[in-house]
Protein backbone atom coordinates (compact mmCIF):
# COMPACT_ATOMS: atom_id res chain seq x y z
CA UNK A 1 0.00 0.00 0.00
CA UNK A 2 1.41 3.40 -0.94
CA UNK A 3 1.94 6.08 1.68
CA UNK A 4 -0.59 8.92 1.83
CA UNK A 5 0.70 12.36 0.94
CA UNK A 6 -0.84 15.75 1.85
CA UNK A 7 -1.79 16.36 -1.79
CA UNK A 8 -4.00 13.24 -1.61
CA UNK A 9 -6.38 15.03 0.74
CA UNK A 10 -9.04 17.38 -0.59
CA UNK A 11 -8.34 21.06 0.02
CA UNK A 12 -11.47 21.40 2.19
CA UNK A 13 -10.26 18.64 4.52
CA UNK A 14 -6.87 20.30 4.87
CA UNK A 15 -8.48 23.64 5.69
CA UNK A 16 -10.77 22.07 8.27
CA UNK A 17 -7.84 20.36 9.95
CA UNK A 18 -5.78 23.55 9.96
CA UNK A 19 -8.60 25.62 11.45
CA UNK A 20 -9.59 23.19 14.22
CA UNK A 21 -7.29 24.27 17.03
CA UNK A 22 -9.72 24.29 19.98
CA UNK A 23 -11.48 21.04 20.80
CA UNK A 24 -13.54 19.74 23.68
CA UNK A 25 -12.15 16.78 25.57
CA UNK A 26 -14.69 14.53 23.85
CA UNK A 27 -13.71 15.78 20.38
CA UNK A 28 -10.02 15.23 21.14
CA UNK A 29 -10.75 11.70 22.41
CA UNK A 30 -12.73 10.94 19.24
CA UNK A 31 -9.82 12.13 17.10
CA UNK A 32 -7.44 10.02 19.13
CA UNK A 33 -9.63 6.93 18.57
CA UNK A 34 -9.71 7.65 14.83
CA UNK A 35 -5.93 8.07 14.80
CA UNK A 36 -5.48 4.69 16.48
CA UNK A 37 -7.80 3.01 13.96
CA UNK A 38 -6.16 4.76 11.01
CA UNK A 39 -2.66 3.88 12.18
CA UNK A 40 -3.61 0.22 12.62
CA UNK A 41 -5.63 -0.25 9.42
CA UNK A 42 -4.18 2.14 6.86
CA UNK A 43 -0.60 2.63 7.95
CA UNK A 44 -0.32 -0.95 9.24
CA UNK A 45 1.72 0.17 12.26
CA UNK A 46 0.35 -1.55 15.38
CA UNK A 47 3.22 -0.33 17.56
CA UNK A 48 2.49 3.34 16.81
CA UNK A 49 -1.24 2.69 17.20
CA UNK A 50 -0.57 1.26 20.66
CA UNK A 51 1.52 4.32 21.55
CA UNK A 52 -1.31 6.65 20.50
CA UNK A 53 -3.87 4.56 22.41
CA UNK A 54 -1.73 4.63 25.57
CA UNK A 55 -1.49 8.42 25.57
CA UNK A 56 -3.80 10.49 27.71
CA UNK A 57 -6.25 12.64 25.76
CA UNK A 58 -4.41 15.73 27.00
CA UNK A 59 -1.05 14.41 25.84
CA UNK A 60 -2.48 13.43 22.44
CA UNK A 61 -4.01 16.91 22.02
CA UNK A 62 -0.72 18.55 22.98
CA UNK A 63 1.23 16.40 20.53
CA UNK A 64 -1.21 17.19 17.71
CA UNK A 65 -1.35 20.92 18.51
CA UNK A 66 -4.92 21.05 19.78
CA UNK A 67 -6.08 23.03 22.77
CA UNK A 68 -8.67 21.34 24.97
CA UNK A 69 -11.34 23.79 26.07
CA UNK A 70 -14.47 23.65 28.15
CA UNK A 71 -17.41 23.77 25.72
CA UNK A 72 -19.33 26.23 27.90
CA UNK A 73 -16.34 28.59 28.04
CA UNK A 74 -15.88 28.33 24.29
CA UNK A 75 -19.50 29.34 23.69
CA UNK A 76 -19.14 32.30 26.07
CA UNK A 77 -16.06 33.53 24.23
CA UNK A 78 -17.79 33.37 20.87
CA UNK A 79 -20.96 35.07 22.07
CA UNK A 80 -20.05 38.62 23.03
CA UNK A 81 -22.39 40.22 25.48
CA UNK A 82 -23.67 43.52 24.07
CA UNK A 83 -22.96 46.57 26.18
CA UNK A 84 -25.81 48.47 27.73
CA UNK A 85 -26.60 52.01 26.64
CA UNK A 86 -25.24 53.36 29.94
CA UNK A 87 -21.95 51.44 29.44
CA UNK A 88 -21.60 52.78 25.91
CA UNK A 89 -22.27 56.36 27.06
CA UNK A 90 -19.68 56.02 29.83
CA UNK A 91 -17.14 54.52 27.43
CA UNK A 92 -17.82 57.37 24.98
CA UNK A 93 -17.27 59.97 27.73
CA UNK A 94 -14.01 58.35 28.75
CA UNK A 95 -12.81 58.33 25.13
CA UNK A 96 -13.82 61.99 24.69
CA UNK A 97 -11.83 62.87 27.84
CA UNK A 98 -8.79 61.01 26.49
CA UNK A 99 -9.14 62.81 23.16
CA UNK A 100 -9.38 66.23 24.86
CA UNK A 101 -6.29 65.48 26.95
CA UNK A 102 -4.39 64.39 23.84
CA UNK A 103 -5.46 67.54 21.96
CA UNK A 104 -4.33 69.71 24.91
CA UNK A 105 -0.96 67.98 24.96
CA UNK A 106 -0.62 68.42 21.20
CA UNK A 107 -1.41 72.13 21.52
CA UNK A 108 1.29 72.46 24.22
CA UNK A 109 3.81 70.75 21.98
CA UNK A 110 2.85 73.01 19.06
CA UNK A 111 3.29 76.10 21.28
CA UNK A 112 6.74 74.90 22.37
CA UNK A 113 7.77 74.22 18.78
CA UNK A 114 6.53 77.67 17.72
CA UNK A 115 8.43 79.34 20.57
CA UNK A 116 11.63 77.54 19.56
CA UNK A 117 11.22 78.69 15.95
CA UNK A 118 10.76 82.28 17.11
CA UNK A 119 13.88 82.05 19.28
CA UNK A 120 15.90 80.71 16.36
CA UNK A 121 14.67 83.52 14.08
CA UNK A 122 15.62 86.18 16.67
CA UNK A 123 19.10 84.71 17.03
CA UNK A 124 19.65 84.71 13.30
Amino acid sequence: MRELRPDDLPVKAILLLAMAKELTREQAAARQDKAVEFTERVRDDPERAAQIADMSVERYAEERGFKIVNPAARKRRKMLMPKSRAELIEENRALEDQLAAAEDRLAQIADLAEAEEEDEEEEA
